[in-house]
């Protein structure tokens, strides 16, 4: 099976408190289930040919990413205030794209904690769970916080990143599971922490927003399962025009990242760039060569 590549895909059933996920990926405008394939190998190949995402123009190089350089300046979508939603500026009126911040921003968003190379914190809209933990390869996820915008959100991550993590190691995440931790402990300790959160509307946040903002800390936190046949060393594979070609059976997939037996694909870093995937029988120990494939970021 042969073609260009696109997106990577979770497969779940919601409910419950325990997710098993799948993965497909678009491959030649068809939907294949690539979790069917750990133990099996994956040659992916470098067309190039980038494409910005939002205007579909073919340019030399793209940024924010996925994006031609005018799209990148010009898109709130690629503000910084979106990686750090704390210093959303819409409420000031100067937001470069207003219809996009009230469909994206001003809607309801869940501060959550999860378990990915180690406890963290984070924001997702409300709609998104599970599918912004699974993302992310959290083996255990918990709702905290109920906000009514994404700056709201964001302000309360903001005043927990000063006790709690809000980044994931992805080394970690690739070469080992994570060890379990108690969710809702940790989230009564937050909870613990910050007894009101009118002390958040003293600091930043309108108390019409503040008086929005709601505790819900459930009894138990969720599961997570992912294909794993075996993890992977902390490498990432690197595709170029000068590295073509990356040859490797599949061992596992773990958020958006593709685990080999010599490193790790993660698809997100190649938005907007064409790519193309072989799936078949495995490849001999001896047919893999890392001096011809390989190259570490």
């Amino acid at each position: 099976m042969k073609g260009r590549v696109g997106a990577l895909n979770p497969i779940y059933a919601s409910g419950g408190s325990r997710i098993c996920v799948t993965y497909s990926v678009d491959l030649q405008n068809e939907a294949v289930t690539l979790s069917d394939y750990l133990g099996a190998g994956a040659t992916f190949t470098y067309v190039g040919e980038p494409h910005c995402i939002a205007c579909d123009r073919l340019v030399k190089k793209l940024y924010s990413g996925g994006h031609c350089f005018d799209c990148a300046q010009s898109l709130a979508r690629c503000d910084l205030c979106v990686v750090s939603p704390d210093r959303c500026h819409f409420h000031l009126g100067t937001c470069r794209e207003p219809q996009w911040g009230e469909d994206f921003c001003m809607q309801p968003h869940v501060v959550y904690l999860a378990n990915t190379s180690g406890p963290k914190i984070g924001i997702t809209r409300a709609n998104r769970m599970p599918r912004r933990w699974l993302d992310q390869g959290a083996i255990q996820a918990i709702a905290v916080v109920q906000a009514p915008t994404r700056r709201a959100a964001g302000v309360v991550e903001a005043h927990f990143k000063r006790k709690l993590n809000d980044r994931t190691d992805w080394r970690r995440l690739v070469s080992r599971p994570a060890q379990p931790v108690d969710l809702v402990e940790l989230a009564h300790q937050l909870k613990s922490s910050l007894p009101t959160f009118l002390a958040l509307h003293n600091e930043v946040l309108p108390e019409d927003e503040c008086g929005e903002l709601a505790w819900r800390i459930d009894d138990e936190a969720v599961q997570i399962e992912y294909p794993v046949l075996a993890y992977s060393p902390p490498k990432r594979l690197v595709l170029s025009a000068d590295q073509p070609h990356v040859c490797d059976n599949l061992q596992g997939i773990v958020g958006q990242y593709l685990l080999f037996s010599q490193g790790v694909i993660n698809l997100g870093d190649y938005r907007g760039v064409a790519l193309e995937l072989e799936l078949g029988a495995a490849f001999a120990e001896r047919e893999l060569s890392d001096g011809d494939q390989l190259s570490l970021f």
